[in-house]
């Protein structure tokens, strides 16, 4: 999932997300498309289960959010506040 929101070129300085602060701010943009993918999602018990679990079960994204001390929200009532 996080390799989707890579840079469309090949030298990583020109990378705008660089730096510890870059990579947490990087984090919580990923965590908020996430979010609101999942809210569209909530109508559909199966389909919102299998997004939850492919969240859960991916390493990189969830090491960059311990990393960072961000969590994403899958809560029905947080979910309902993204627009």
């Amino acid at each position: 999932m996080v390799d989707l929101e890579e840079p469309f070129n090949h030298k990583p300085q020109f990378f705008f997300f660089q730096g510890t602060e870059g990579q947490k701010k990087y984090t919580e943009d990923v965590i908020d498309g996430l979010e609101r993918m999942a809210k569209h999602l909530l109508p559909f018990e199966q389909q919102f289960d299998r997004w939850q679990k492919l969240t859960k079960e991916d390493a990189v994204f969830n090491a960059l959010c311990a990393q960072h001390g961000v969590q994403y929200n899958f809560s029905p009532e947080h979910l309902k506040t993204k627009d």
